[in-house]
């Protein structure tokens, strides 16, 4: 994983919004971004178990649009219009427990 000097995010191997030359990249030209890219939801591996409930986790990605497969966290984007809103239910459920 490389870190984005210019977002700081962690991608593979850009973030969402650069490719190597400093334009935006085929996931955000398409309306997706990586779901955890500022990793406020932790560890990609954990979080990536929210999108459909594996490993005993409540499934909270149900109603969101993602792209790629999460049992291979490293590559799973959601479309940017549901970003906010599943950081936001993933934080609400950790909150109330």
């Amino acid at each position: 994983m490389a870190q984005c000097e210019l977002h700081g995010y962690y991608g593979t191997p850009f973030c969402s919004d650069c490719d190597e030359n400093g334009g935006v990249n085929s996931a955000w030209r398409n309306d997706y971004r990586l779901f955890n890219e500022d990793h406020a939801l932790g560890q990609n591996q954990y979080a990536s178990r929210y999108i459909n409930g594996s490993h005993g986790y409540p499934n909270l990605g149900e109603r969101f649009r993602f792209k790629g497969d999460s049992s291979d966290y490293h590559f799973v984007y959601i479309h940017v219009d549901d970003y906010d809103a599943f950081r936001q239910k993933v934080l609400d459920h950790r909150n109330r427990q």
